[in-house]
């Protein structure tokens, strides 16, 4: 078991990862601090830095692919965005007022954003998926309604695959993501 610099007995882990292209392990404690160690050897090497106030109680995270930007949500309409080398928060983007768990986060791949890893995905209780750009912190592109509601998605690399009362398949945008993207949403590959 892992432990913390300053703690006898660290708190419980809530969610551990591999950062993409890089030696580290982010582990996310139940107390909301995320923590980085060395692959190889288990050394920790840091601690980023929260935001004063109420608890996040984070869930859910997502690394760009080149591993240089993490994001994290949870029990709130919050998403933190940190660069990884910087070792700080660099903003905090507020989703709409409807949302109060951030379900599930992911970076567009290669198709859309042409690695620029900057379109999170954001999938909340309200079952709605919203594209953000995380430079601009616009809603790019949302699908799904209350009455339709996304349970699970899955980023694939020719597009994405939402779980709901019936599964669909989202196609790549026909145009570049910067502009108005047109996707398109193909029927129910299963009938429930």
């Amino acid at each position: 078991l892992l432990f913390l610099p300053s703690l006898s007995s660290p708190p419980p882990p809530q969610k551990v990862f591999f950062l993409p292209f890089s030696d580290t392990i982010i582990t996310c404690f139940k107390d909301d601090s995320i923590h980085a160690w060395e692959t190889d050897t288990l050394e920790y090497k840091y601690l980023l830095p929260t935001t004063p106030g109420p608890s996040p109680h984070y869930r859910a995270f997502a690394a760009s692919q080149d591993g240089k930007v993490l994001v994290g949500g949870g029990r709130s309409s919050l998403l933190h965005v940190w660069s990884v080398g910087a070792r700080s928060l660099t903003r905090v983007i507020q989703l709409p007022s409807k949302v109060r768990h951030v379900r599930q986060l992911f970076f567009l791949v290669e198709p859309c954003d042409a690695g620029a890893s900057e379109i999170l995905g954001v999938l909340a209780q309200d079952g709605i998926l919203r594209l953000i750009n995380i430079n601009t912190c616009k809603l790019i592109f949302q699908m799904g309604s209350s009455d339709q509601v996304r349970q699970h998605l899955l980023p694939l690399s020719f597009g994405l695959f939402t779980l709901s009362s019936s599964c669909n398949f989202v196609a790549p945008p026909l145009m570049d993501c910067s502009s108005s993207p047109l996707w398109a949403v193909a029927p129910p590959l299963i009938s429930p």
